[in-house]
């Protein structure tokens, strides 16, 4: 039996980089994984893709910055699998600016995905 067999998992920002590794070793310890990805649908395909060919997983799509998205994200994930064990919230983002060059909504948008 693998270690997550059983368990369901959440990663935000899982379509690439840091998330996509999260996810893809979750599958292969036999999680079943809540793939979270904002805009590519053809990124998070393919992770999708990646962690079936270990478990199982579904593609959840939502900004983790806007709080009702996030609540349809969860409402889908909990109904397919009743229950979430893990949650990486891997989800991030930067704007290459100086912070005396950043907009209000710029900052606001960066808080919102980073820290709520």
């Amino acid at each position: 039996m693998s270690l997550l067999s059983n368990k369901t998992a959440l990663v935000t920002g899982a379509s690439r980089g840091i998330g996509r590794a999260i996810a893809t070793a979750f599958a292969r310890e036999g999680a079943f994984v809540g793939i979270n990805y904002r805009s590519s649908d053809g990124e998070g395909r393919k992770v999708l893709e990646t962690v079936k060919g270990h478990s199982d997983g579904m593609l959840l799509k939502a900004d983790v910055s806007q709080e009702k998205e996030v609540a349809v994200m969860i409402e889908e994930l909990v109904g397919q699998r009743t229950h979430i064990h893990i949650v990486v919230n891997n989800a991030g983002i930067y704007q290459r600016a100086s912070f005396d060059e950043l907009e209000p909504e710029q900052w606001r948008r960066i808080l919102g995905v980073n820290l709520d």
